[in-house]
């Protein structure tokens, strides 16, 4: 009984334990978003610091923006685009708001522009603007 014992304690000492970050200068995930995008972006916190909002303006052509949401907590990329003619922002905590300026004036949108929303918790669209809580 006894070995079985220090066994156990044996194997939960050695577990690996989950990295905290200290955002934004964690080296890991900043070469993997450097990576992704093909550049340093600029970072962008949510208000709770789970996610990284990280867009890379293409200086050649500046409305041309590459970016991801890093969800910091379980180091991973929960949404990855690109906009040809646009901006990306928070909305809230859980939401950006993606602008992206159309060529034409269509049916569909009339302003010549559309804009949409991504739920980074939910990992979910929405082409209407969240209701507040």
């Amino acid at each position: 009984m006894k070995f079985y014992l220090i066994l156990l304690l044996f194997l939960i000492a050695c577990q690996p334990t989950k990295k905290n970050l200290n955002l934004p200068n964690d080296v890991n995930h900043e070469m993997l978003i450097e990576e992704k995008l093909g550049g340093k972006p600029e970072y962008l916190t949510s208000a709770d610091g789970d996610y990284l909002l990280c867009r890379k303006v293409d200086k050649s052509h500046p409305g041309k923006i590459d970016f991801l949401v890093y969800h910091v907590p379980d180091q991973e990329i929960v949404y990855q685009d690109r906009l040809e003619n646009g901006q990306v922002a928070w909305e809230n905590d859980a939401i950006i708001k993606i602008t992206q300026t159309l060529g034409n004036r269509t049916e569909d949108y009339p302003e010549g522009y559309r804009i949409y929303y991504y739920d980074v918790v939910k990992k979910k669209t929405m082409e209407k603007a969240p209701k507040n809580n």
